[in-house]
């Protein structure tokens, strides 16, 4: 009957700890939304901020910069060309790389293959 008793006191004691945890996890996950929206304002509104500093910069940049023509700014097909010409300047020097890098590779080989047919032709060692 002691033990039974005891036991009931424990168990109510444990549920009380129960209750009085679960309402301060209700009490924290609470204060975490309040600070994730309080977050959420402070980010958009710096965002807003940056964004209209942005903006005025360009306009005063606009503002002061003089417009330029077509051919002051180069055209479309000037600047393609130009790019174009990059490319096949570092092309090329790629393939010129890769064909000497073919080359050593084939020289390597035939050395390797030579060696191999020497050590074949040796007689073998003695036991």
């Amino acid at each position: 009957m002691t033990l039974t008793t005891s036991l009931q006191a424990q168990h109510d004691a444990a549920q009380s700890t129960i209750l009085n945890l679960q309402a301060k996890v209700v009490e924290l996950e609470d204060k975490v939304k309040t600070s994730q929206t309080g977050q959420e304002e402070v980010i958009s509104a710096s965002i807003s901020a940056a964004t209209a500093v942005v903006a005025s910069a360009f306009a005063a940049r606009d503002a002061q910069t003089p417009a330029k023509s077509d051919t002051e700014n180069g055209t479309l097909e000037q600047l393609m060309t130009d790019w174009k010409k990059n490319v096949d300047g570092q092309w090329s020097s790629m393939r010129k790389e890769w064909s000497e890098e073919r080359a050593w590779l084939a020289k390597a080989s035939e050395e390797w293959e030579t060696k191999i047919k020497l050590t074949r032709s040796l007689p073998p060692l003695p036991p």
